[in-house]
């Protein structure tokens, strides 16, 4: 099954540069407390999660775009999309998911959405 991409919105994919955050390089360990005071770390398939932050700016005309292709084609942001994000100093095409909903904030007439994503691949 093919997966939807940003780019087949025709929306910009222009991130503000110096919003740029990766906050994750992976997933936090499963903490085991063992008998004796020792701690046992585990990973879990799917660990090696990044999570990345930007923000965008978009027109109202394109933010509605947005809004539909997140509702809609991503089913309220729950389903896996490709995008063009900036991981080390490249833009790479990369399967992503919301890690949390698109935050807005409303400036007249830009539309300032803040992404939080998972680099799942």
């Amino acid at each position: 099954m093919t997966l939807p991409t940003y780019a087949s919105t025709g929306l910009p994919n222009k991130p503000l540069v110096q919003s740029w955050e990766q906050a994750d390089l992976y997933q936090d360990p499963i903490v085991t407390d063992m008998e004796g005071g020792n701690k046992r770390l585990r990973t879990r398939p799917g660990d090696e999660v990044q999570t990345i932050a930007f923000d965008m700016n978009y027109t109202l005309t394109e933010y509605e775009t947005f809004k539909a292709f997140v509702l809609n084609t991503l089913y309220r942001g729950t389903s896996r999309f490709t995008m063009s994000v900036l991981l080390g100093s490249s833009m790479q095409t990369k399967t992503v998911l919301f890690a949390q909903k698109p935050s807005v904030q409303m400036d007249y007439p830009i539309v300032r959405v803040r992404f939080q994503l998972w680099v799942l691949d």
